[in-house]
């Protein structure tokens, strides 16, 4: 839509006509008022701050988790280790036993199995 504005001018004893012409968009945004942006800042401000916690809450329950995971590994390795230890100290045991006694390998594992 246009809109036509005419300005009589006089200057050193001349008139003048000036023309202005306006065109009006209904398309185009209105300005925003500093206050609804101030406002729409106030919440975004909020919204961060709410998604920060919770992103700290996160990373707090995840490194918990990562630990507990860590110490549940480490369980396993010393018992696997311990487990391998008390082994081979007892086939040492058995061996000895073994080459001490006068019975056959076949004795010592039927008696063995007889346990």
């Amino acid at each position: 839509m246009w809109y036509c504005f005419s300005v009589i001018v006089t200057l050193n004893g001349g008139a003048y006509v000036l023309q202005f012409y306006l065109t009006i968009n209904n398309n185009m945004p209105r300005m925003r008022s500093i206050s609804s942006i101030e406002t729409e800042i106030s919440k975004v401000e909020s919204e961060l701050a709410k998604v920060q916690e919770k992103c700290d809450a996160l990373s707090a329950k995840l490194l918990e988790l990562q630990t507990t995971k860590q110490e549940i590994e480490a369980k396993k390795v010393m018992d696997a280790f311990r487990k391998s230890v008390r082994n081979e100290r007892i086939k040492k045991e058995l061996y000895k036993a073994y080459q001490n006694s006068n019975r056959s390998l076949k004795q010592i594992l039927a008696f063995m199995a007889g346990c």
